[in-house]
């Protein structure tokens, strides 16, 4: 014999049900957990609004790659530690006395979800950059990206 459970009638308790078996004041006291977005979704937004905005970018992937070939083993390393994920190249027009036209500033972006931080090795690739008059920065989302490429 196999049991079966049943639901039984919930005491009165003056409030209106909600058609789900709970009552309206403890529906209002979920809450929701909205999971924060992946690194993979921020970049492809990032690099979407590049795309947009006609700016030359590139996604930078670093890593290594071993396999074999009739019986040869061979290894490929790409990257190099601590490089920003994506290089953008916009173009900025500037007017000084000296010289006046478009001026391209590298600038790199390193994308991070909410609460993470750099390695050690993204740190000294930052300040490497940034002593050859790149830009350099740690983003969370696109509105940042485009608060670095305003100038802001």
């Amino acid at each position: 014999m196999s049991r079966v459970p049943i639901r039984l009638p919930a005491k009165s308790s003056g409030r209106k049900p909600s058609g789900d078996g709970r009552d309206a004041k403890s529906l209002s006291s979920v809450r929701v957990r909205v999971p924060a977005p992946k690194e993979s979704d921020i970049l492809r937004t990032i690099m979407d609004g590049l795309s947009a905005m006609k700016i030359w970018h590139m996604r930078c992937n670093t890593g290594g790659m071993f396999g074999s070939y009739k019986g040869k083993r061979w290894a490929v390393r790409f990257g190099r530690k601590g490089m920003g994920d994506i290089l953008a190249l916009p173009k900025k027009y500037e007017l000084s006395w000296e010289t006046s036209g478009w001026k391209i500033v590298p600038t790199w972006f390193e994308v991070k979800r909410l609460g993470e931080k750099q390695t050690q090795d993204q740190v000294i690739f930052e300040l490497e950059v940034l002593a050859a008059g790149h830009r350099y920065a740690v983003v969370h989302s696109w509105e940042e990206a485009l608060e670095v490429l305003n100038g802001t």
